[in-house]
């Protein structure tokens, strides 16, 4: 049975129940990536890492989308970047902290280009 479709902010949603579930696993993972991301910069395999926990492994376009990959139709969106940043951003806490790393995301990290929601599994 495979995954039903979700949007990156439905996702996001997810990960401060993820990060309470196990204070001292996921959340530390999620920081640690989150640090390298930042550090090894935007086109990194760090940063695709990061992406990856946030989107999983199977939503590709989802994955173009936060890694701002110049095939995706909304790379040079401002709101598109700025929340791109904001998801690596917010997750660099100590892992006993809330875990809302979609704080100051844009509803345009949804949108398919087309007007439609990019969901995936």
């Amino acid at each position: 049975m495979s995954a039903q479709p979700r949007t990156i902010t439905q996702k996001l949603a997810d990960l401060p129940n993820k990060v309470a579930a196990d204070r001292n696993g996921f959340g530390q993972q999620l920081s640690d990536a989150a640090v390298a991301a930042v550090f090894n910069g935007l086109h990194s395999p760090e940063w695709e890492t990061y992406m990856k926990i946030i989107v999983g492994p199977s939503a590709p376009k989802q994955l173009a989308r936060l890694k701002l990959d110049p095939a995706d139709p909304l790379t040079n969106n401002p709101d598109v970047k700025k929340s791109a940043a904001y998801i690596v951003a917010n997750a660099i806490c100590a892992p006993t902290t809330t875990g809302q790393t979609g704080n100051g995301t844009k509803t345009a990290i949804d949108d398919d280009g087309d007007g439609n929601l990019l969901a995936e599994p």
